[in-house]
């Protein structure tokens, strides 16, 4: 009897506990603010944020992003490397990715709109997000 009423109690216990530390760090919460692990984070419509997007974005270069979006041109620039122009939907500027060996990575041409997932490394950021070293994850239609 006695070990019953004392599980019953450190149960109990270890629901309080566990509720007001929750509670503390906003997990609950329904007032939770961002945190400094937020990243790109905005309310506002893609246009209206680029100036947030811009900021939090900057503390990402060097990383290695995976984007997708649709592509709204294609060229080879002068040192015959691909380069490629996404949009995605939830970033406010066009991303250009930069293709080092694009001749091993594509089986078939691109076309304007087509879907696409690429990976590449932040390394630039302007009026434009640029991607270098990038490769082929999925490709849409």
């Amino acid at each position: 009897m006695k070990k019953t009423l004392l599980y019953i109690i450190l149960f109990l216990s270890g629901i309080a506990i566990g509720s007001l530390l929750f509670m503390d760090n906003g997990f609950l919460s329904k007032d939770a603010k961002l945190s400094k692990y937020s990243y790109l984070a905005s309310y506002a419509p893609s246009e209206d944020r680029k100036q947030d997007f811009v900021q939090s974005a900057s503390s990402m270069l060097g990383e290695v992003l995976i984007v997708s979006g649709s592509i709204q041109e294609v060229y080879k620039n002068k040192n015959d490397q691909l380069v490629i122009y996404l949009k995605d939907q939830n970033i406010p500027l066009p991303i250009n990715c930069t293709f080092n060996l694009a001749d091993i990575q594509l089986v078939e041409p691109f076309k304007l709109g087509e879907t696409i997932n690429l990976q590449g490394v932040f390394n630039q950021l302007d009026e434009e997000i640029f991607l270098a070293s990038c490769r082929i994850i999925n490709r849409g239609n």
